[in-house]
């Protein structure tokens, strides 16, 4: 039984009467379908609706006393939810008002059919693997950021390829110029690292993660899916400015020559509410055309 609901929703820097109408619906339906529900909100600073705010709260009972998470958005706005979320793994429910919807599965009617068994506990699950992305300057590690979808490294601005040395557990394995490098989750083998040309892999498989070279300078260098449990170091050889290592299109690190990035799958998980009338397969047909 879902007790405590925190929704999550991007808000633009300007103030939006529309996002607080959509807040505002969202809210009614949910407490329509079981008015025992506590619903919190983060802290908006530039929402002004007085109705919604007795539903904001502090970001440490936003965080920890939910039981469930409902991202209102894109693909990014779920991406963000679920970092936000990383040390709990709770269920992540994902509404679609984006643009593909991929990982936010629920139309707005969708939800709303469903909402009262959802409510009731009555739901599936999908476990999703994080990799950590660990910044490695002078021997010294400088962060370790966590990633759902993809970890880029790329050029930057510059329109010459750059250099990277990849080694697996301890063995160079490769070294090649190119424009770069996704390291990809299972989720993330349908986002960019599927445009660059990499496989999908099914959401069922956990324990595997996929290197996929970006436009390498080699017709023998092609995207490798790598068992979980592998340590994968990238050093970049290319002495140039501006180049980046960028976390789910979100957050970015400042790579130079030398520096290494050691990728790994972690021991955390997304725990995402699927469509229940909706295959991964159905999805790919529906969201990306495959197989028509």
């Amino acid at each position: 039984m879902i007790k405590t609901i925190s929704i999550n929703i991007k808000v633009k820097e300007k103030k939006s009467n529309i996002t607080e109408e959509l807040i505002e619906e969202f809210i009614e339906e949910i407490e329509i379908a079981a008015k025992s529900i506590k619903i919190q909100l983060p802290d908006f600073k530039n929402i002004e609706s007085s109705v919604l705010s007795k539903y904001i709260t502090n970001k440490e009972k936003f965080l920890n006393d939910a039981d469930m998470v409902l991202s209102i958005g894109g693909d990014g706005t779920f991406l963000s939810t679920a970092k936000l979320f990383i040390d709990r793994e709770i269920p992540i429910l994902g509404v679609n008002y984006g643009k593909l919807g991929f990982l936010t599965e629920f139309s707005r009617s969708e939800f709303l059919y469903y909402l009262p068994e959802i409510l009731k506990g009555n739901f599936n699950i999908i476990k999703r693997s994080v990799i950590t992305a660990s910044h490695i300057r002078d021997d010294i590690q400088t962060s370790k950021l966590y990633f759902i979808n993809d970890g880029v490294l790329s050029k930057g601005a510059f329109s010459r390829a750059i250099n990277l040395e990849l080694e697996l557990n301890d063995e160079l394995i490769s070294s090649y110029y190119g424009d770069g490098l996704i390291v990809s989750t299972v989720t993330g083998s349908t986002a960019y690292s599927l445009s660059a040309g990499g496989p999908i892999i099914s959401p069922g498989v956990l324990d595997v993660y996929l290197l996929n070279p970006i436009c390498p300078h080699s017709l023998t260098t092609k995207p490798i899916v790598l068992p979980g449990s592998s340590r994968l170091k990238v050093r970049m050889m290319s002495d140039a400015e501006n180049l980046l290592l960028t976390l789910d299109g979100q957050e970015a690190v400042e790579v130079k020559a030398e520096d290494v990035i050691l990728f790994e799958l972690s021991d955390k998980y997304v725990n995402m509410i699927p469509h229940p009338q909706k295959s991964f397969y159905n999805i790919l047909k529906e969201k990306l055309n495959w197989g028509v």
